[in-house]
């Protein structure tokens, strides 16, 4: 979040009820709204499960995202999907382990919304 503010995004952590399992314009009514407010022409939604556990020594991450691009002004969803983390052994640096997460779901929002422009 830090990184999309320092580089100028509008970046804002709130709860919602993502665990319904719905993702649609009624339960992203008021984060689109906040959004609108702010400027934003897109918000992009993520909500990331994580566990960790230790086993003979070794650190296993294992976790999902599950994301969906926004555009503000219609109110739509462009394109939405998960991704998943599954890393064990040793020498996991759990701080990199994130960034390299958060790494990759910047790139799957920037693919949805390459292939919707």
């Amino acid at each position: 979040m830090d990184a999309f503010f320092e580089a100028g995004h509008i970046s804002f952590d709130m709860t919602f009820d993502g665990n319904s399992g719905e993702w649609d314009l009624h339960h992203f009514a008021e984060p689109i709204l906040v959004a609108r407010r702010g400027g934003a022409r897109y918000l992009a939604a993520v909500q990331i499960t994580t566990e960790l556990s230790f086993s003979e020594e070794k650190l296993h991450i294992v976790g999902q995202a599950r994301f969906a691009l926004w555009d503000v002004e219609k109110n739509e969803m462009i394109g939405q999907g998960t991704l998943g983390i599954d890393e064990r052994g040793e020498e996991i640096d759990y701080e990199q382990t994130q960034y390299r997460f958060g790494l990759e779901l910047g790139q799957e929002l920037i693919r949805i919304w390459l292939d919707n422009h």
